[in-house]
């Protein structure tokens, strides 16, 4: 049984020899099939990826009129503190919708605090040319 396994083993060296053009032939259309589905496998699985980080990471940023009074608990009308019909009606709009997960205010002033750590002293300097060119102009 061994003696036989050699033998179909040398014959098989012995044919691969004589046909040299035909087993790199079947050789490399082995090795091309294998790396197109390797590449086709890894961009499907990269792209699933992509589109599960997409979904889970969507921000929205709504931005709000000046006159808009729904964080105040009371305001002012015609002269006196009457209770907010609005209070909270944006915020329970957004909390309402089924796929929001939080919902966060915040005001101007934070939202010029947030840009001045992202942008940093470029910010800084370039409101700071922006008032003094408003200053040469007036």
């Amino acid at each position: 049984m061994i003696r036989r396994f050699f033998r179909h083993l040398i014959e098989s060296f012995k044919s691969l020899k004589r046909n040299g053009w035909m087993t790199i032939a079947a050789v490399s259309s082995v090795m091309i099939t294998l790396g197109l589905v390797a590449i086709f496998a890894s961009v499907i699985a990269n792209t699933i990826k992509l589109s599960d980080d997409i979904q889970n990471s969507v921000r929205i940023v709504v931005y709000m009129r000046k006159d808009i009074q729904d964080q105040n608990q009371q305001i002012e009308k015609e002269g006196q503190m009457v209770d907010n019909e609005d209070y909270k009606k944006v915020y329970n709009a957004l909390t309402a919708m089924k796929n929001v997960d939080k919902v966060e205010f915040s005001s101007k002033e934070e939202q010029y605090e947030n840009l001045i750590k992202t942008a940093g002293n470029n910010w800084k300097f370039l409101t700071g040319m922006l008032i003094l060119s408003m200053m040469l102009i007036l």
